[in-house]
């Protein structure tokens, strides 16, 4: 019998439900007394290698926060299983929602949006997916997206009841890794774009059993968007094929370029009939609804854009700072609206992670807070968050540049001897001249020099 089942105790956390049996174990239903449900992933039968990835990665996933990505909340070993406590999101995921019905085309770049976010900040923080597919983007209330089970491609290669990596999500893996190389961030960008051109087009880009998709790859390039969709154009056929190319180096360095490219491209192809993530029927379309006046309200009004700055499920919370640049050791004005009156949380770097304030929202939900960067925080791209109840859903991005060096106290300069114009002959100076007319000779202790003219 397994070590961890329903009715073990973690230290606080009791196991509850069994959920699945994940790539690298069985999951469960957890409750914390201090935060409600969790999410307990058990990692079975680790090699003594995979046992020191585990050690290693599990300490950096607990301290790797952000408002897309699902959160390590703790970690342990209990028997010779290794677990990890991670928030619970309770919505389902992206590939069961689609099974059920549609996101249409907002919908379905506020979701991407989000997920090219969260992906990217993991990649910035130094950790790949290694399986990503749209099992793995959850989808919590108000459909705000989380990617869960970031960094463990690293310990599933190494565990011997893991299936090899092809046997993963064939059809979300990117050519590289066919022959079992090791996941990297353009792998992620590429298993990313296939999401989208499956969310765009209602199939993989590569059909067929297992072994036909991965010899696929590997000789040919998929068929456009459009020559599934027609109703697609030209320019978002480049930006979707750009993501899946076979070289590394031709993708799109970031998941956030791809949408952003792809925004525009919708946008210029001007699809006036195109549902983005309305599966069609297998030789049949779709019924399609008008949504270009939707795609120009999204692009005109900047909500995508709004979306990106916030990073939050709720698209009515607005977040502003004063500055969007300040040195390490610096302050700035926090503002916020539309938050529930009187809502108390905390103001936190979600990036390093770190609490620099708290807030209280007044009776109208408004919020006005000066906030001091850490000193010691590392330069470079920040999330500033608002956080309450457990969740950190709105935010925007702050750049945090190198402290300016403390100024070095200056010596008292010597006194410069004052010379008075003679008003007859030659002046007799008393001072010891200096040994060169280039370099100033150092001051000697006791009186000053001065100069005195023969009256």
């Amino acid at each position: 019998m397994p070590v961890i089942h329903t009715g073990s105790r973690l230290g606080r956390y009791e196991v509850h439900e069994y959920l699945g049996q994940g790539s690298l174990g069985p999951v469960f239903r957890g409750y914390d007394p201090t935060s409600g449900s969790v999410a307990v992933k058990v990692l079975e039968s680790l090699s003594e290698e995979g046992w020191a990835r585990f050690r290693a990665l599990a300490p950096a996933l607990a301290a790797l926060r952000h408002p897309n990505l699902v959160s390590v909340l703790n970690f342990g070993e209990l028997g010779g299983e290794a677990y990890l406590v991670l928030e619970y999101v309770q919505g389902g995921s992206l590939a069961s929602r689609m099974r059920g019905g549609t996101l249409g085309q907002k919908g379905a770049l506020w979701v991407l949006r989000g997920a090219a976010a969260g992906i990217d900040h993991a990649h910035r923080s130094g950790f790949v997916h290694g399986d990503l597919h749209p099992g793995q983007v959850l989808l919590g209330p108000d459909d705000h997206p989380f990617v869960g089970d970031v960094g463990m491609g690293w310990l599933r290669r190494v565990s011997p009841t893991a299936p090899d990596a092809p046997a993963i999500a064939p059809a979300y893996l990117a050519p590289e890794q066919v022959h079992g190389g090791e996941p990297t961030t353009a792998s992620d960008c590429y298993a990313f774009a296939a999401i989208v051109y499956w969310l765009l087009v209602g199939r993989t880009p590569f059909e067929g059993h297992p072994e036909e998709v991965l010899r696929a790859r590997l000789r040919s390039d998929p068929p456009p968007p459009s020559a599934v969709r027609p109703e697609l154009g030209r320019r978002t056929d480049q930006v979707v094929l750009r993501g899946l190319a076979r070289e590394p180096g031709a993708r799109w360095q970031t998941c956030t370029q791809l949408i952003e490219a792809l925004e525009e491209a919708l946008r210029q192809d001007a699809a006036p009939a195109f549902v983005m993530g309305a599966f069609p029927r297998r030789r049949r379309p779709w019924p399609w609804a008008l949504v270009g006046a939707t795609l120009a309200a999204l692009v005109a009004g900047g909500l995508v854009y709004f979306f990106y700055l916030s990073g939050g499920r709720s698209p009515t919370v607005g977040l502003q700072l004063s500055a969007s640049v300040v040195p390490a050791g610096g302050s700035l004005t926090v503002s916020a609206d539309h938050l529930p009156a009187g809502q108390v949380g905390t103001i936190d770097l979600s990036s390093d992670p770190v609490q620099v304030g708290v807030f209280q929202a007044d009776p109208s939900g408004n919020v006005r807070q000066r906030v001091t960067v850490p000193a010691d925080t590392t330069p470079g791209g920040h999330l500033l968050s608002l956080c309450w109840q457990g969740r950190c859903p709105v935010g925007a991005p702050l750049t945090v540049t190198a402290a300016p060096p403390s100024p070095a106290p200056s010596p008292s300069p010597s006194p410069t001897p004052a010379i008075t114009p003679p008003p007859s002959p030659t002046p007799i100076v008393s001072a010891t001249p200096s040994p060169s007319p280039l370099t100033p000779a150092p001051p000697t202790p006791g009186p000053t020099a001065s100069v005195r003219t023969t009256p």
